[in-house]
């Protein structure tokens, strides 16, 4: 006959923090409390269901050694973990646990532990788990009332709609825009929807860095809203999250970009920059910039495919593109030219005018990221 232990806590945090410490729980638990969960070692998977993971206990619990888990059920909507114990006390057998969250009240959580299990032998409940997982619980609510916030407010002069075509187009944006921030990005899991995981190889300018590996929480189309969880990446911070959304900005064709972020840091009076998140913000900037300079580049193109051998005043030349003679600054969609994007589309002009063939769209893109100023 199958036994049943439970328990329950009032934690003064918001549920939805709980549960985002109860879901990263294996970054969690080690570093707050090391001696009694020494690591957590992921076997198979990524966090989600199916995950097979091993805690390793610390000196508090030295009996306990190890046990290896499944997660069966990551639920976010109802804030519920069920896992099944695959390896663990031999005193105890075929164990089932569930883990739920629940608001209570503005920052209140009623967080409760339930597991079924059958006993070998004389073995009496397993009440050290009981403690464990009290101990575990007041340990979410001090890394949530630990936490500290971060948060960063810019107008970017490119529309909403172009910018958030760059954030679903970054992963190859971004190694171009900023190599020495990025050398790669790509999806381990996913191609950017809920649930994806992005691992980014940091580029020079970050030598000891090595890979960002982060998960996507929220993608909205609708808000133009993106969020992530950084799985793994700056060891000053246990934890950090973030929220980054764009909205029409104060001008037509601008956008107001926000970020938000909470995070743990390792020491005390640590600190999260938003340098990195602006230079990323600028690349996208840069990138609706050239999307817009593009489309008045084939616009004008096939409208005046007459004087394209090689002219001057051909609209292959990009000075006639942005209504001025070359070197000129001009307007082209609405998009003021910089000096020094328009010194590049200069280059361009000069290259192309020994050709009798238009210069392609990605071109133009590319030498706008690399003259942006980042």
């Amino acid at each position: 006959m199958a036994h049943i232990i439970s328990h329950t806590e009032i934690l003064n945090v918001d549920a939805a923090d709980a549960w985002m410490c109860c879901k990263h729980s294996d970054k969690v638990l080690p570093d707050l409390l090391p001696e009694f969960f020494a690591k957590t070692e992921i076997l198979e998977g990524d966090g989600g269901p199916g995950t097979l993971r091993v805690l390793h206990f610390g000196p508090a619990i030295p009996q306990a050694g190890a046990a290896k888990e499944r997660l069966d059920t990551v639920d976010d909507a109802t804030m519920t973990l069920s896992y099944t114990v695959v390896e663990g006390d031999p005193r105890y057998v075929n164990v089932t646990g569930v883990v739920s969250f629940a608001s209570t009240g503005e920052k209140q959580t009623k967080a409760t532990w339930t597991s079924k299990y059958d006993v070998v032998g004389e073995a009496g409940p397993p009440e050290h788990v009981k403690n464990i997982t009290a101990l575990m619980f007041k340990t979410f609510e001090k890394a949530v009332q630990s936490k500290k916030t971060a948060t960063h407010t810019e107008t970017l002069d490119a529309s909403p709609d172009a910018i958030w075509s760059a954030v679903k187009q970054e992963n190859a944006i971004l190694p171009k825009a900023l190599p020495h921030l990025f050398e790669s990005c790509t999806f381990a899991k996913g191609n950017g929807e809920v649930g994806s995981i992005r691992i980014s190889k940091m580029g020079p300018a970050i030598p000891d860095a090595g890979e960002l590996v982060e998960q996507v929480d929220v993608f909205d189309d609708a808000e133009k809203k993106v969020g992530y969880t950084v799985l793994k990446g700056d060891p000053r911070f246990k934890y950090v999250t973030a929220v980054v959304q764009y909205a029409p900005g104060p001008t037509a064709g601008t956008t107001t970009a926000t970020w938000n972020a909470t995070f743990v840091p390792v020491e005390e009076n640590g600190v999260l920059d938003s340098k990195f998140v602006v230079a990323v913000w600028k690349a996208r900037r840069g990138w609706g910039r050239c999307a817009k300079l593009t489309h008045s580049l084939t616009h004008t193109h096939t409208q005046s495919q007459s004087a394209w051998p090689g002219r001057r005043g051909s609209s292959r030349n990009l000075g006639f593109v942005f209504g001025g003679a070359a070197g000129a600054p001009g307007l082209c969609g609405g998009v003021t030219v910089t000096q020094r994007e328009r010194t590049t589309i200069d280059s361009i002009n000069q290259s192309n005018n020994q050709s009798t063939t238009p210069p392609p769209p990605p071109l133009l893109c590319s030498a706008l990221l690399s003259s942006a100023p980042f």
